[in-house]
């Protein structure tokens, strides 16, 4: 739990993910472009958090643990932030002038909008919930440095973007009551007919697909077979499908469904050479 709390899962699992795109596409990022997306990661999950718990410190027990965490350790994650920061703006001195721009148009897009979630979450989060700006920022992140052919590789960006989009349902509609309590915005939130829906589908649907894309990428066929893309999304998949019925405390499971995501590991472990 100290790794979930610390923020390692989130770039852990987008350099996985990169490097598993990086296969698929034939296009190997530099080190400092996986550093880069590493520290970027680090950065939005962790500042956002610190965010969330300016002020808080009289209702530090309301908070989820993850926060009362930041809340105690929030000093030094801030002087870690600044110094990840500044190796982050030296490492992006050696960018493509296009990826340059590219990730600048990015992380511009990232702070913006968590700006105005904060600043107005119950309108930012109703319209377009946090859930799925994760997922669409993840899938843009992981393709900045691997993208070649828009055709053939964007729609697999996509299904790893709907997949981070999904934990990122999965734990909300976990944690409802707790949020409604703390008058948070979350997706179960603020789309509770939505919710109760998903509630009933959302796990089963992902081990049918899961289920569908393990065996196609296993076999090494389907659109996704190649690098062993195919596989990670399917086991990948499964794994968060199974999460409720694998873990039975409701507070280990954001950890649980972070840890699903590093699928890719499982599948490099598995299958060698893909």
């Amino acid at each position: 739990m100290q790794l979930h709390f610390l923020g390692v899962f989130p770039p852990l699992v987008a350099l996985l993910w990169q490097d598993r795109f990086a296969r698929f596409t034939g296009r190997s990022p530099s080190a400092s472009e996986r550093a880069l997306l590493g520290i970027a990661t680090w950065l939005a999950y962790t500042l956002d958090g610190l965010w969330d718990v300016r002020g808080a410190g009289e209702g530090r027990e309301g908070l989820p643990r993850r926060h009362r965490f930041l809340l105690r350790h929030q000093g030094g994650l801030v002087v870690a932030s600044l110094l990840l920061l500044a190796v982050g703006l030296g490492l992006s001195t050696q960018l493509s002038m296009a990826h340059l721009l590219a990730a600048g148009l990015a992380s511009g897009a990232v702070l913006a909008y968590l700006l105005l979630a904060q600043a107005a979450p119950r309108v930012m989060r109703g319209w377009f919930p946090r859930e799925l700006s994760v997922g669409l920022f993840f899938g843009v992140a992981v393709g900045l440095f691997t993208l070649r052919d828009m055709g053939r590789d964007l729609p697999a960006l996509l299904a790893f973007a709907l997949l981070c989009a999904a934990n990122g349902v999965a734990i909300s509609l976990d944690e409802e009551a707790e949020d409604r309590l703390r008058g948070d915005v979350t997706f179960a939130t603020a789309h509770g007919r939505l919710g109760k829906v998903l509630r009933r589908v959302l796990h089963p649907l992902l081990l049918v697909l899961g289920g569908g894309l393990l065996v196609q990428g296993g076999l090494g066929v389907g659109i996704w077979g190649a690098g062993g893309l195919g596989a990670s999304l399917g086991l990948a998949s499964v794994l968060l499908g199974l999460v409720p019925w694998l873990v039975r405390n409701r507070g280990l499971r954001p950890a649980a469904y972070d840890l699903a995501l590093c699928a890719p590991l499982l599948v490099w472990v598995f299958f060698k050479t893909t």
